[in-house]
């Protein structure tokens, strides 16, 4: 079998088995689907919460945020950054979720984390961050010391770039076929 033939095959083969991945990720009726949205403040505003993360899970059951990374790196007395080993949902109320938004609200602070001295005990102050979108247009979210408007991007997953992946291979078998037999530099008369 020749080269043109097989990188064809192999690429046929990759659309189909991503395309049927794909599918079945899609399905809420056996396996729950996660989708990830990132946090971007608009022009303007105060970049300190931009890169924080949330991700919702959706199932038959319903939606709920299952993991966060959410970053302040302007705080203060020190970066904050909540996930869910040292933070915990308060509120959460997602109405709708695909690939592209979701639309709800969320509220999550951190533990309080108490120190014991011989005399005293201190308890810091929780650490609350709280998001919003509307699903269209500009969300928000916010800690104690900002609040910029933003939007909320989906984080691509790796199977979207598997098409264009397979279109690179057959791309790269049908070079190969047309410049078979010819040198990069011709000879000059």
């Amino acid at each position: 079998m020749n080269l043109l033939k097989l990188t064809i095959r192999v690429a046929l083969c990759a659309v189909f088995a991503g395309g049927g991945t794909v599918a079945c990720a899609s399905s809420t009726d056996y396996h729950p689907v996660y989708d990830t949205y990132v946090f971007e403040a608009l022009p303007g505003y105060s970049k300190a919460l931009d890169g924080s993360t949330i991700t919702i899970e959706g199932s038959v059951e319903g939606h709920t945020i299952s993991s966060w990374d959410l970053v302040d790196v302007l705080a203060g007395y020190s970066d904050i950054q909540l996930t869910r080993a040292n933070s915990h949902l308060n509120s959460e109320n997602i109405l709708f979720y695909d690939a592209t938004t979701w639309s709800g609200s969320f509220s999550i602070g951190s533990f309080e984390p108490t120190f014991v001295t011989p005399d005293t005990i201190i308890q810091r102050q929780e650490d609350t961050f709280m998001g919003q979108n509307s699903g269209a247009g500009t969300g928000s979210l916010s800690d104690s010391y900002v609040d910029p408007p933003g939007n909320w991007a989906e984080v691509p997953d790796a199977l979207s770039s598997l098409p264009l992946f397979a279109l690179a291979l057959a791309g790269l078998g049908a070079a190969r076929l047309f410049f078979r037999g010819q040198t990069a530099f011709p000879a000059q008369n």
